[in-house]
């Protein structure tokens, strides 16, 4: 490969050395030039290519010998500073480990991703400054800060630098007389995209967020969208996450932005630490009571002229109720300090005509904006020396200034809001909502009901405010009038039950607690006035009919349906449909029914003629099945699982021939 010439040498050393020997004369001693001494030496230390890429025949060259510096060098190739010398032991101490060698700094994106996050804790600091200069500064730091929050990598810079507090902080300490819609709007969004992240929901329940959204929810002005800020705040609530939130009309509302952050907050299905901080802070730091004050404004304009601030008005009532929902989810504290909310000269949560809403937007009465907290025990003890009022219908006396008499109220004015719609409608005449945000608004207060009478703290108040005829006449609403053609009556009362079981689930729930905890009013149970003098009693022994003549329900079930191998077809599936939607009405009309004949022979008697098939013992076995169902799913508390059982055995010995 190379040409003519000794294997494994290269023709430039050849070369070089026939040079060598023409011009370089030989020493005394016969041998080699110096010159020729040093091109050896370095051909003998330099590896050639066949020797770097290890061809065949390449020879494997000499290492020189090692200087005397060499020799003295440790294990590890460095030359000791001194001689250690030995320890008493005689041993030499031992030699200090090394650290290993730097990590490699960073890749491209870890430095891009730490420069941004850097730059958007800068942003955030910037902003925090200028929320304490000028109006236009404080503005542009308001939006900077939403801006961050409404992103997850925005949040995620807030927690990982600690700044979550400091700008809390710095909208809770903002005083309301230097308050700027722009600025309050921003802080409302900031709110809005903390309470969507389980992570970020603990920091709103710091005194300073609850300072923070209490005032926020005073603010009775919206945004106008020429400014070139608010703008870009419409455009996060448009076109992010966030706008799942709320319609696009609350978008200019800084308290409907804070009411929506808070109904995000307390959400009970997201189940998280978070959430239960927010929840503990409602009654902590007067949450509660400025939640109770905008739904008050918002009652006060839903019977306004206007249709479009009616709807808006009625959205806002929704959010709050859907507040208190969720504050007394599984809360008995918060129960109790709903229940202890009072305003006084607010009697029933209706408004003089001429205060209601307009185009302008009218204000609230005073006193309905002025919630105090009061114990619970003062407000029960008032409710009951209230004087009564009688209506001519039966109602019961409402006791003034308190939470229980402004939400049944509320119930009321929703449950009779479908009169009107349905008054063309002579098929259907239960005077209820269709489906629809009045409907939702009604579920909504009437679980609000539920929840407060979960314990014997809130029944007081809900029974003399009317609660037991409210929940009452909303079962019969969606009954209707029995039908006079006892063929078509099962007919008819399953689709009427079926159309609003929701409404008859939350209903009879509401009535099941007023009547285990007030056991000295049961007797106003049976006796309730009713529409067309309809009673209660009938009522849910017709439930209880309804029931039975669906297909595949428990009731059915128990006489004997078809077998396993019936073919899957879409009125079956729809069959199975009514089946779980009328399951739990059947369940809640047994109980009730139960509670209140088990010690009284004449109301057994009584119901035993208008049940059907099976009589009490049907009833029992319904108990049975519920009770089974629900401690399968923890649906029950022990308490609750021990008067279940009690009342199934009660009634399983009166049905006992």
């Amino acid at each position: 490969m190379w040409g003519a010439g000794q294997q494994g040498e290269r023709p430039a050393g050849r070369l070089a050395r026939a040079a060598g020997r023409e011009s370089q004369p030989e020493d005394s001693a016969g041998g080699r030039p110096d010159s020729q001494r040093s091109l050896d030496s370095q051909r003998s230390t330099e590896p050639s290519p066949r020797e770097e890429r290890g061809w065949p025949g390449a020879r494997t060259p000499r290492a020189p010998p090692a200087p005397r510096d060499e020799a003295r060098k440790g294990p590890n190739g460095r030359a000791p500073a001194h001689r250690a010398r030995l320890g008493p032991s005689g041993l030499r101490p031992p030699m200090l480990a090394q650290p290993p060698p730097a990590a490699p700094a960073t890749t491209v994106m870890e430095a891009q991703e730490s420069g941004e996050q850097c730059g958007i804790a800068d942003d955030v600091r910037y902003a925090l400054d200028g929320l304490a200069a000028g109006p236009r500064a404080r503005r542009d730091g308001a939006v900077a800060l939403a801006e961050v929050a409404a992103s997850r990598r925005g949040r995620l810079v807030l927690r990982a630098e600690g700044l979550l507090g400091d700008v809390l902080a710095a909208g809770g300490r903002a005083a309301p007389a230097a308050s700027d819609e722009v600025a309050d709007l921003g802080f409302a969004v900031l709110a809005l995209g903390l309470a969507g992240e389980e992570a970020c929901q603990a920091a709103l329940a710091s005194r300073d967020a609850a300072a923070l959204l209490c005032r926020l929810m005073q603010v009775d002005t919206e945004v106008q969208a020429g400014d070139s800020s608010a703008a870009r705040l419409l455009r996060l609530l448009r076109e992010t996450p966030l706008s799942r939130a709320l319609p696009a009309a609350e978008a200019s509302s800084p308290a409907s932005v804070a009411l929506a952050a808070l109904t995000t907050a307390t959400n009970p299905r997201q189940a998280s630490g978070g959430c239960e901080a927010v929840k503990a802070a409602l009654r902590e730091h007067a949450i509660l009571a400025a939640v109770a004050a905008l739904a008050a404004r918002h009652a006060v304009r839903l019977d306004g002229v206007c249709k479009r601030s009616a709807a808006r008005a009625l959205w806002g009532l929704h959010r709050c109720l859907a507040v208190f929902e969720h504050a007394t989810f599984a809360c008995p504290a918060n129960e109790r300090a709903l229940v202890g909310l009072y305003a006084p000269g607010w009697p029933s949560g209706e408004a003089d005509p001429a205060q209601r809403c307009s185009d302008g937007g009218a204000q609230a009465p005073a006193a309905a904006q002025a919630f105090s907290p009061s114990s619970c025990e003062g407000a029960d003890s008032g409710a009951s020396g209230a004087s009564a009022e009688n209506k001519g219908d039966g109602e019961a006396a409402e006791p003034a200034g308190t939470f229980p008499a402004w939400l049944i109220a509320q119930a009321r004015a929703l449950a009779g809001s479908g009169s009107a719609e349905r008054a063309s409608d002579p098929g259907n005449p239960a005077p209820l909502p269709g489906r629809g945000p009045w409907r939702e608004a009604l579920h909504c207060a009437l679980s609000v009901v539920v929840n407060v009478t979960n314990g014997s703290s809130g029944c007081g108040g809900m029974l003399n405010a009317g609660g037991l005829e409210a929940a009452a006449r909303v079962v019969d609403a969606v009954m209707g009038p029995p039908e006079l053609e006892a063929a078509f009556a099962r007919i008819t009362d399953r689709r009427r039950l079926v159309e609003g079981a929701d409404l008859v689930n939350v209903a009879l729930g509401a009535l099941i607690n007023l009547a285990e905890h007030a056991p000295a009013h049961r007797a106003r149970f049976v006796a309730v006035p009713l529409p067309a003098g309809r009673r209660l009693l009938p009522l849910l022994c017709r439930v209880l009919q309804a029931t039975a003549a669906l297909p595949g329900s428990p009731a059915a079930a128990r006489r004997g349906s078809g077998g396993g191998g019936e073919e899957v077809t879409e009125a079956a599936l729809a069959a199975r449909q009514e089946e779980g939607v009328a399951s739990f009405a059947e369940f809640y009309a047994a109980v009730l029914l139960g509670i209140l004949v088990e010690r009284d022979t004449l109301l057994c008697q009584e119901a035993a003629g208008l049940l059907p098939e099976g009589g009490l013992a049907a009833v029992a076995a319904t108990i049975e099945h519920g009770l089974r169902v629900h401690l399968i799913a923890g649906a029950l508390t022990p308490e609750t699982e021990v008067v279940m059982r009690r009342l199934h055995g009660s009634l399983r010995a009166v049905a006992a021939p």
